[in-house]
């Protein structure tokens, strides 16, 4: 550093040459395990270049070569950066973070004689460069709030089309500024694409919920109906149950009522058969006795027999005459009380005839002969 110190007065060339020696020719990993020697050799450039536009200010090339070192020192470290970042553990982040490469944007910043066409001609479009080309998302948002920080206002206005027109190129699009987190442009639309396609799922989830709620309604209509029906086909089930154990009953005594009944019919088929036999025997009998009456059949019968039934036939004459004799005396009987109760009523008939004719003459006592004549001739023809 004495070196450079001592040569501030020698060309601008061999300073840039010698800058760049000690900070470009090491390799990425010699440059992550000295960080600090960038910042080191940044602020000292800063010192050196605002010291020497001073004493050097009508020297334009020492401005440009100062500047050329500054964005090749600027693109070298974000590189680094870059790598670092992907490489590094997730505990050291916030570390990372604050290790920022935009303080080379503020040395270009604090050198004289970085005018606005030097910046709109040069510096911009080498920072936009390579900030664009970086492809990391959270180094392009950084980078871009460090230019429009450091930076007057008036060069961003005369340079807002270069500005803006970049802002395409870059990964980052849309910011949620809650979390201070930004998305690629790609991942936002594709994302937005995806949060329309899950809307629109979302709204066809709602109609078909709305035509699903629908059919359950129906449905469950048709279940009450249902259960409407089978509560009364379940009583109308328990009616037929009941009339059918009645009916098994009622079956069952039928059956036992017909097995009585045969086991009746079978016991008077019996006692029929045995009357039936008794009968027989009797009317044979009967017509034995008849033919022995009528006298036929005499020669078979014994003395005994013959007695027997000589006894018969004088008890049955016996029988016979007072029956005769009974039936003959209810008849007079008969008679007698016919005879006396017809003349009794000809008697009480023949009485009121005559009452009646003698409440007739005393109606008519006072008339015509004629009417008395047609009267009498009424009466008769009456009688």
């Amino acid at each position: 550093m004495t070196t450079l110190i001592s040569c501030r007065r020698s060309s601008s060339t061999s300073l840039i040459h010698l800058f760049a020696t000690a900070c470009c020719t090491s390799s990425p990993r010699q440059l992550r395990r000295c960080k600090q020697c960038h910042c080191c050799c940044l602020e000292r450039v800063l010192q050196f270049g605002c010291a020497f536009s001073v004493t050097s200010n009508r020297d334009a090339n020492t401005v440009f070569d100062a500047v050329e070192f500054v964005l090749q020192n600027f693109t070298e470290m974000n590189k680094l950066w870059v790598r670092m970042q992907h490489q590094g553990p997730v505990q050291e982040k916030e570390k990372r973070e604050k290790e920022r490469v935009g303080k080379n944007l503020h040395v270009l910043s604090q050198i004289e004689g970085v005018d606005l066409d030097m910046y709109k001609d040069i510096v911009l479009p080498r920072v936009l460069e390579q900030v664009v080309n970086c492809k990391d998302e959270l180094a392009q948002f950084y980078l871009m709030d460090c230019i429009i920080q450091v930076f007057p206002d008036e060069y961003h206005l005369q340079t807002l089309d270069v500005l803006l027109g970049s802002c395409p190129l870059l990964q980052v699009y849309a910011a949620r500024e809650k979390n201070r987190i930004y998305i690629p442009r790609d991942r936002y639309l594709s994302e937005e694409a995806e949060k329309k396609a899950m809307a629109e799922k979302i709204e066809r989830m709602e109609l078909e919920a709305d035509s699903k709620d629908k059919q359950l309604m129906e449905l469950y209509q048709l279940y009450n109906c249902q259960q409407l029906l089978t509560t009364q086909l379940s009583d109308k089930l328990e009616k037929t149950e009941k009339n059918l154990e009645e009916t098994e009953r009622s079956l069952v005594d039928l059956e036992e009522r017909q097995k009585q009944a045969n086991a009746t019919i079978k016991e008077k088929e019996l006692s029929s058969q045995q009357e039936y036999l008794k009968l027989k025997a009797r009317y044979e009998a009967l017509q034995r006795s008849q033919r022995n009456l009528m006298g036929e059949d005499l020669g078979l019968l014994s003395s005994k027999e013959l007695e027997s039934l000589e006894r018969q036939l004088d008890s049955s004459l016996k029988l016979i005459r007072s029956t005769r004799t009974q039936f003959m005396l209810d008849q007079l009987s008969k008679l007698q009380r016919k005879t006396f109760s017809q003349l009794q009523e000809e008697k009480s008939s023949l009485l009121q005839e005559k009452i009646y004719l003698t409440k007739v003459i005393f109606i008519y006592k006072d008339m015509n002969n004629e009417n008395v004549e047609m009267i009498c001739s009424k009466f008769v023809e009456h009688l």
